[in-house]
């Protein structure tokens, strides 16, 4: 009969135990999950660095290739204003007439400007309307901002003397 009470005794102490054993069990699950999300996530952001500063890099290289030659409107500048500033700014613009009567699909048109002002002022990239839209983004404005190399490109033409070449 004495070992009844100390039966209950062991039962009653395993059922509180258990549970507490159980918790624990999961804390301790859930922290090692929480560990290794944060884990990967050091480690996607590690990746994430590494291939921005590679991009940087190549940048660099770009810009540095660029600061070290004369640019060619023909060759470099037009190509870039035909595919991603004619859709507006030129003779079949989507709007029916280029905004403000900008043209930006010839050199002749290019230093025309816009019916108020012109947009490159050779020599000085910083005085330009042209840059001053790209390198803020508001231009081209139906789609994603130009790359930093294409927009120091053209700032450099523009540096060095906006030159029909």
């Amino acid at each position: 009969m004495q070992n009844k009470p100390r039966e209950s005794l062991v039962l009653f102490s395993a059922l509180l135990v258990l549970p507490l054993m159980l918790v624990a069990f999961i804390g301790v699950f859930a922290l090692m999950v929480n560990v290794s999300e944060r884990s990967v996530a050091a480690q996607e952001a590690r990746a994430t660095a590494i291939e921005e500063d590679r991009q940087a890099g190549v940048r660099a290289a770009a810009l540095t290739a660029i600061a070290n030659r004369p640019v060619s409107f023909s060759r470099e500048i037009l190509p870039i204003l035909q595919t991603r500033c004619a859709y507006c700014h030129g003779p079949n613009s989507i709007a029916g007439a280029p905004p403000n009567g900008l043209q930006l699909d010839s050199y002749e048109n290019v230093m025309l400007g816009s019916f108020f002002l012109p947009v490159v002022i050779p020599g000085e990239p910083e005085n330009s309307t042209l840059m001053l839209l790209l390198r803020s983004g508001g231009m081209p404005a139906e789609s994603d901002p130009l790359p930093p190399e294409q927009i120091e490109l053209i700032a450099k033409w523009i540096e060095q003397g906006a030159l029909d070449n």
